[in-house]
C-alpha cells in the first residue's frame, strides 16, 4: 500500500503511471468529490479511471459493502503492512444526527483517506466479488 503525505499530484500521477506499466489496471478509483481534474487528466494518459463523487448514502453503502465482504470472508486485510488501514477502520466512527441523517467522522488530528480509498477499492470490485466479472487487484507498493 502506499500513502502520499501532502504532494504534488505530479508524483502521485508518475507513480500511478509506473505502477500501470507494470501491472494491467481493470479499473482506478478516483476521489473526484472536489477535485475533477486529476482524474481526468489520469484518463487522458491511457489509465481506466472510474472517478468517485462521495454522497453520504454512497458512503453508507461503501462502509455496508466493506462490512459485508470482511464478515463474509470474501475480502481479508494482512495484518502486517496494513495498520494504518486497520487504525483507520477502528477510528470511524457513525453519527447519526436528531433528523436521523447518517455522516462518518474520524478523530481530529487523525485521517480516514486510507479507509476511503480501500472502500472506493471495495465498491469497485464489488461486482467481481459477487462473482460476476473475474478480477484482480494489485495493491501498490513502494
Amino acid at each position: 500500500m502506499t500513502i502520499w503525505p501532502h504532494v504534488d499530484y505530479s508524483i502521485i500521477e508518475t507513480d500511478i503511471c509506473s505502477y500501470a506499466n507494470r501491472h494491467e489496471l481493470l479499473q482506478l478509483g478516483v476521489d473526484a468529490t472536489n477535485e475533477v481534474s486529476f482524474s481526468e487528466r489520469l484518463r487522458s494518459l491511457g489509465l481506466p479511471v472510474k472517478p468517485v463523487r462521495f454522497t453520504m448514502s454512497l458512503k453508507q453503502e461503501l462502509v455496508s459493502d466493506v462490512m459485508l465482504f470482511l464478515s463474509q470472508k470474501r475480502l481479508s486485510i494482512p495484518s502486517r503492512g496494513a495498520e494504518e488501514l486497520l487504525a483507520q477502520m477502528r477510528e470511524q466512527e457513525r453519527i447519526i444526527s436528531q433528523a436521523g441523517s447518517i455522516r462518518y467522522e474520524h478523530p481530529s488530528g487523525r485521517h480516514d483517506d486510507v479507509f476511503w480509498a480501500f472502500a472506493i477499492m471495495v465498491h469497485l470490485a464489488k461486482p467481481y466479488m459477487l462473482g460476476t466479472l473475474d478480477f484482480r487487484i494489485y495493491p501498490i507498493h513502494r
